[in-house]
């Protein structure tokens, strides 16, 4: 069990909980991000987001950021993730978590998903996924980041207003910006 922030808690299956956090199952599997420093960094940061807003998580691995912005009170959640082998981690910790994330396996954007007010994206380097952020996160949107150093903080677009940097360890950084009008 790990307590994450002001709201969140972290637990297996087999563990209960009796405070009035708000409980994110996560079952036994292999995917990044489970109790890294950078996740649980990044899932005090969806603490931050507003409820209502619409949320994709590009990149989810096991469903943690997903799960937690769908239990924080998002509107909608969209989650995608390229690998085929981590896939039904993640389907199972939404089931498991009962929240409403459209999972979708693709690099891209999945069909039809509009623009959204957060994307959240802990893959490191965002090169592969820096070009959706435009398309999709809506004007004024918030885009929080797990990334590998410096240099992929000076990579993102100038559409984008760095709000926040933060050394979590051996040079990892969460990045939030905003989207400029």
């Amino acid at each position: 069990m790990i307590e994450v922030g002001k709201r969140l808690v972290l637990i297996s299956e087999s563990e209960k909980i009796t405070s009035g956090r708000i409980p994110i199952t996560l079952l036994p599997g292999f995917a990044y991000g489970y109790w890294q420093p950078d996740t649980l960094r990044m899932l005090e940061k969806l603490e931050e987001i507003p409820p209502g807003q619409r949320v994709l998580d590009m990149g989810t691995g096991a469903g943690t950021l997903a799960i937690a912005a769908a239990k924080l009170g998002a509107r909608e959640v969209w989650a995608t993730e390229y690998n085929l082998e981590t896939i039904p981690l993640a389907a199972s910790n939404i089931a498991v978590n009962d929240v409403d994330v459209k999972l979708h396996q693709t690099d891209t954007l999945p069909e039809g998903i509009g623009q959204v007010d957060v994307v959240v994206s802990n893959i490191g380097s965002p090169e592969r996924v820096q070009d959706y952020f435009e398309s999709v996160l809506a004007p004024d949107g918030v885009l929080i980041l797990g990334l590998n150093d410096d240099s992929d903080v000076a990579g993102i677009p100038d559409q984008f207003t760095l709000l926040n940097q933060e050394d979590i360890r051996n040079g990892t950084i969460i990045a939030e910006y905003r989207r400029r009008r």
